[in-house]
């Protein structure tokens, strides 16, 4: 904050331009920058097409690749912000990070057992995650469990929550006793951008409704009264 302070007093443009250069000198998140392509080409796309409501300019197509990119990049965000120190103290507090301690180690590693003082947990049986080494003081560092899946939680008798991670890929050495931070498996950008390919191809499929030009089929089914009445009551 030094150079907030050397800021003249009352001239709010050197305050903005002192808080731009505190900003600027952090360093990227880990994987921030692999949007960059993406954003690129959307931004080409759209520079080619300025008038979003020209005919053919935002077909259906357009509209739900739209929709499906901008889904994935706000799950792709809020993955790798909880590699911030800042973003993980709210995360832990949240129950979406979490301190452990290795209490058992597989002898293949291929398994964890691990304990936590906090029974705030988001976690659930058959969650994704990932751990790095340390608290929160150490996010964004490297991995040590790459990927795992939550097969057991249970609260023991003194309150101490008890989880058991099963299909374990530990990265380097790891020992009972060491500290983790347990965190939700982060989304992979690349996975994204091919789940988007297939998904447009899919959309090309002259067969496939969101392709044609002309109004979606109407489809009926049977609904029981019961649920009409409801309906109708709620209205």
């Amino acid at each position: 904050m030094a150079a907030l302070a050397q800021s003249p007093a009352g001239i709010p443009a050197e305050t903005a331009e002192s808080i731009v250069k505190l900003t600027a000198d952090g360093t990227t998140l880990d994987g921030l920058l692999d949007c960059h392509s993406a954003d690129s080409y959307s931004w080409d796309r759209f520079t080619r097409h300025p008038r979003w409501n020209r005919p053919g300019s935002d077909s259906r197509r357009d509209a739900a690749i739209g929709l499906t990119s901008r889904n994935q990049a706000a799950e792709f965000y809020g993955a790798i912000r909880l590699g911030d120190p800042l973003v993980a103290q709210t995360a832990l507090r949240e129950g979406h990070l979490l301190h452990t301690t290795i209490q058992r180690l597989a002898v293949n590693r291929s398994g964890l057992r691990l304990t936590s003082d906090s029974v705030v947990s988001r976690f659930r049986v058959g969650a994704e995650v990932q751990a790095w080494n340390g608290t929160i003081d150490q996010a964004g560092t490297s991995l040590r469990l790459r990927s795992g899946t939550v097969s057991n939680i249970t609260v023991t008798s003194d309150g101490t929550l008890d989880l058991t991670i099963d299909d374990a890929v530990v990265i380097g050495d790891i020992t009972v006793g060491a500290s983790l931070t347990l965190r939700p498996r982060s989304i992979d950008a690349f996975q994204q951008g091919s789940l988007r390919s297939r998904y447009s191809g899919r959309l090309r499929d002259q067969r496939n409704w969101v392709a044609r030009t002309g109004k979606p089929p109407t489809s009926r089914r049977h609904v029981p009264l019961d649920v009409v009445i409801s309906a109708a009551t709620q209205n």
